[in-house]
């Protein structure tokens, strides 16, 4: 895990990070690749509660044709925040 972030009035503090990294192989070949990303944390901003961040992230890569498709959904407090889908096709 990182080392807590400091901004100007607010500190994030994080608390836990999963990440599973996972391949998908046919005959010798990566034919696709996925990631996992679970992570939280709590913010302190002075004068107010604490709330707490999560962040989920999906992404999988198909190495042949330099594709991938991420989705991650950043939460305050158990509330969607943000909900973000980017799909790479280079």
């Amino acid at each position: 895990m990182k080392a807590p972030m400091v901004q100007k009035g607010s500190v994030i503090v994080p608390t836990s990070k999963i990440e599973v990294d996972s391949k998908v192989i046919r005959e010798g070949e990566v034919v696709a690749e996925g990631k996992q990303l679970d992570a939280s944390g709590v913010e302190f901003k002075k004068g107010q509660a604490p709330v707490q961040k999560n962040l989920k992230m999906n992404q999988i890569k198909n190495p042949e044709h330099s594709k991938s498709a991420t989705h991650a959904v950043i939460q305050n407090d158990g509330k969607t925040t943000k909900d973000v889908v980017v799909i790479k096709n280079e």
